[in-house]
């Protein structure tokens, strides 16, 4: 057993801040953690949670009793609130009048709320009631990647602490503790990297996996679960912009028709396209290096082109989001590419130039 806060990398600055609230006896009644999913915001919750109650010191020994049960999830001070399927309903909500009316003589009570900007209306209704009159000693930890879904008089009544991107060191640091947590075996990696990662969860000898997860723990497990759909929506964008002919419809259906997998896909495309528009820049932050063959054909792109196509991504991105059909989404996307590029060759030909082989 250990104390909670030895596991989390990066926020610094958020730490410091609470601890030494707590220290000082200063801790909000309720808090707001908002920022990215992914980056360990629980984690800071449940490692303030043990430092609340921890038996012997501050800001936690990790050895009481309340310290391991924390670490275990099984405090019987601390109820955690998380969605039911799409929304957290009052239902969850009513379970905190029934975890407040039990006697308690711990020194504080948590609630850990996570998905906050879930909550139904009767939920946040029903939540902002305890607030308006929390109870001495009981403290809210509300958990939202999305600030602005949550209604304006719960962000009233809370103290939101912002949380960011964690560093790729810091990410090194978090899958090397989870490893060595799990009796994983260490392995070294390629130079400018720490000497030694623990692995095999994550093959991090692929730069481009740390850089295309954007300091999300989340992220990272998306694209080491997708290695083979980011290959197959590469070759699909080579194609679009090759003016390579696809079999009617099928092609793209197959690798769009699950929606999350379509949001992937284009996820995929925004991100080579960003690259290819920094490295027309001649910047060097470049996330899918190893994609030599679709950046080259990229390249011949002019500039205001890939941004177009780009626009044109993002809008599929709210299509789809917004349960728009995806493989007639992607299909639609993939003429308008194809027709775009046409007319861009036929103006530069009869410039008596040509950027881009179709």
């Amino acid at each position: 057993m250990a104390q909670l806060l030895n596991n989390i990398y990066g926020h610094k600055t958020q730490l410091e801040k609470l601890l030494s609230a707590v220290e000082d006896k200063h801790l909000p009644h309720a808090l707001l953690f908002t920022g990215p999913s992914g980056i360990g915001r629980r984690k800071v919750a449940e490692a303030l949670a043990q430092s609340l109650l921890c038996e012997k010191e501050h800001p936690a020994c990790g050895k009481c009793s309340s310290c391991i049960s924390v670490e275990q999830k099984k405090s019987l001070h601390v109820l955690y609130i998380q969605p039911d399927g799409l929304y957290i309903k009052v239902d969850s909500i009513r379970r905190i009048n029934q975890f407040l009316s039990l006697q308690s003589f711990a020194p504080a009570r948590l609630i850990i709320i996570d998905s906050a900007h879930q909550m139904n209306l009767q939920a946040a209704n029903s939540l902002l009631k305890i607030l308006e009159e929390p109870p001495s000693h009981v403290y809210f930890i509300l958990i939202s990647s999305h600030l602005s879904a949550l209604p304006v008089t719960i962000r009233s009544r809370v103290q939101t602490l912002r949380f960011f991107p964690l560093k790729p060191a810091d990410m090194y640091k978090t899958i090397q503790s989870a490893d060595l947590k799990n009796g994983k075996e260490n392995i070294s990696v390629k130079p400018g990297m720490q000497k030694k990662i623990q692995a095999p969860s994550f093959d991090l000898k692929e730069k481009w996996m740390i850089k295309a997860s954007q300091g999300s723990m989340d992220e990272l497990e998306k694209w080491q679960e997708n290695k083979s759909v980011r290959e197959q929506a590469f070759q699909l964008l080579a194609m679009a912009v090759s003016g390579e002919e696809l079999s009617p419809f099928v092609d793209i259906a197959d690798l769009v028709k699950k929606r999350e997998q379509a949001l992937f896909v284009c996820l995929c495309w925004q991100q080579i396209l960003r690259d290819a528009c920094i490295k027309k820049l001649h910047g060097t932050n470049i996330i899918h290096q190893d994609q030599k063959n679709i950046l080259n054909i990229l390249q011949k792109i002019p500039f205001a082109v890939l941004e177009i196509i780009f626009q044109k991504t993002v809008q599929l991105e709210k299509d789809l989001k917004g349960h728009a059909d995806s493989p007639l989404a992607f299909d639609n996307l993939f003429m308008q590419i194809k027709d775009l590029l046409f007319k861009v060759n036929s103006k530069e030909r009869k410039c008596g130039q040509t950027y881009i082989l179709i």
